[in-house]
């Protein structure tokens, strides 16, 4: 019979974790402001406007966008839940 074996982080190494995750994300955003000289923000309002075409990179962009809001949000919840 094969053990399945679960990782248990403290509240701590979570939010560790994710702010390493978020620090990713960000690192990817920036490439892709500088390679469209454009905010994310102001990308993202033309994306979801229907404003921008679709090749693969905007699709990745605004990927990465709801990727990074999500762990904020989690994030967030995280470091209030547990007073960190």
């Amino acid at each position: 019979m094969a053990t399945m074996t679960v990782d248990v982080y403290t509240p701590a190494e979570t939010v560790a974790e994710a702010h390493t995750q978020l620090a990713q994300l960000h690192a990817g955003l920036a490439t892709f402001e500088a390679q469209y000289a454009m905010s994310s923000e102001l990308f993202y309002q033309r994306y979801q406007h229907g404003q921008t075409d679709d090749r693969m990179d905007f699709v990745e962009w605004a990927s990465l966008l709801q990727m990074t809001q999500n762990l904020e949000n989690r994030l967030h919840f995280l470091m209030n839940d547990n007073n960190l």
